[in-house]
């Protein structure tokens, strides 16, 4: 039986943290992962251990033993916090001393120091001691005095990364693409996805622009690193406003991934706060589902048609097209910036279907332009995309919710 038939996913994240597991979850997006507790006890250092960890070492034995339990492919994480003054702690070691000596007096002791924070991921897909997969990342960065923000959690709120102003705590919206965990789940990600050649891909990096000014500082950023600006406006939902950029990829999911989050980290460095990374395959790219089995084992993923529609300067009926597209499940949007000469307006429909390979999803978009042709709107521009990562599907809530 396969692994969609049986409704199995792809691997099992093993840990007893929420937090941990949400930003996981962002990082793996379109990749079928379940959080899974578990209590695995004895696979950490003593507590009068000394010299550096073996955080790799530690992570192996623990994902062996999650796989025991679970007899099926998982994966674990083990974090460390090393500083410049000797000291080093593991991720479950820092908390025990956080908690014991409170974030105010462990600061005192420790705060002022430089140092790296590391993670070490061990994935296993058949038990063996021997094929365990492991991937490591780092942060430098130096342990403040005074904690800042109110995200994040563990050292969060007073580790600042090297080259940035602000700490992970007061990033914590971002911070999944920014700390030690973006490159080791790159890797990750790379090994648990279905292989593919790739091809060409569009990327949206949204931000959360609060003022005029901020919007101008974003366009005018984008505009030095000849990056597509836009302004999106949507109908209705939490978040109606969402500034965005428009960039093109080519190669595979991994090298677009990498990209895309460097441009992020680019816009984290000079203050902005990043809400969403995604990106779309497009035309003949090798990610898009052909048929409905394999969309169904992708259930983070979507198609996502749009076209435009042009509406007349006068006697246009927005609510009449809004009424209009809802029976499909289709929703409108804007480019709040765009003027026409002519004094017209234009609506983007957008519609989003997960679950149906290519064909039976592009047939659920033809029903779409055939109804708005009888509305003798001009249409222009129709595009067919496959969403293989969205960090942040919640962005669109009470607006673009998903059909199957």
């Amino acid at each position: 039986m396969s692994r969609e038939e049986s409704s199995m996913p792809r691997a099992f994240f093993v840990t007893g943290n929420q937090y941990k597991a949400e930003e996981v979850a962002r990082l793996l997006s379109g990749i079928d992962v379940v959080w899974r507790k578990l209590a695995l006890p004895g696979h950490e250092p003593a507590d009068d251990a000394q010299g550096p960890i073996d955080l790799g070492a530690l992570a192996k034995r623990k994902v062996l033993a999650a796989y025991q339990v679970l007899g099926a492919p998982c994966f674990v994480e083990t974090t460390a916090l090393e500083l410049d003054s000797g000291v080093t702690l593991t991720g479950a070691r820092f908390k025990k001393q956080w908690l014991a000596q409170g974030e105010r007096a462990f600061l005192d002791t420790h705060g002022g120091n430089r140092g790296r924070a590391r993670v070490a991921v061990a994935f296993s897909e058949n038990g063996h001691p021997g094929h365990v997969a492991l991937f490591e990342g780092s942060m430098a960065g130096t342990l403040l005095t005074e904690p800042r923000g109110e995200g994040g959690y563990g050292w969060d709120r007073a580790w600042l990364p090297d080259g940035y102003e602000r700490t992970l705590g007061e990033m914590a919206q971002h911070k999944f693409f920014l700390n030690m965990r973006h490159r080791p789940y790159l890797e990750l990600a790379d090994r648990l996805r279905e292989q593919s050649a790739g091809g060409a891909y569009e990327a949206h990096v949204t931000i959360a622009a609060r003022s005029e000014d901020e919007f101008q500082r974003f366009r005018a950023f984008c505009g030095a690193a000849g990056v597509k600006c836009i302004f999106i406006e949507l109908g209705q939902g939490e978040a109606r406003f969402q500034p965005m950029t428009a960039s093109y990829h080519h190669g595979p999911l991994k090298q677009a991934q990498e990209e895309v989050q460097a441009f992020a980290r680019a816009l984290a460095v000079e203050g902005f706060d990043v809400t969403r990374l995604k990106i779309e395959a497009l035309g003949a790219n090798k990610d898009i589902p052909s048929d409905d089995a394999t969309a169904r084992a992708q259930p983070a993923n979507y198609f996502e048609f749009h076209v435009k529609v042009t509406l007349p300067a006068e006697g246009a009926d927005v609510e009449a097209l809004r009424a209009r597209c809802e029976r499909y499940g289709a929703h409108l949007s804007r480019n709040a910036r765009k003027v026409r000469a002519d004094g017209g307006a234009e609506r983007f429909v957008t519609l989003r279907v997960k679950g149906l390979g290519r064909a039976n999803a592009e047939a659920r978009f033809s029903a779409v332009l055939r109804d708005l042709a009888e509305t003798g709107l001009p249409l222009s521009y129709p595009l067919r995309e496959y969403t293989v990562y969205d960090s942040n599907h919640a962005l669109d809530r009470g607006w673009g919710e998903v059909r199957s």
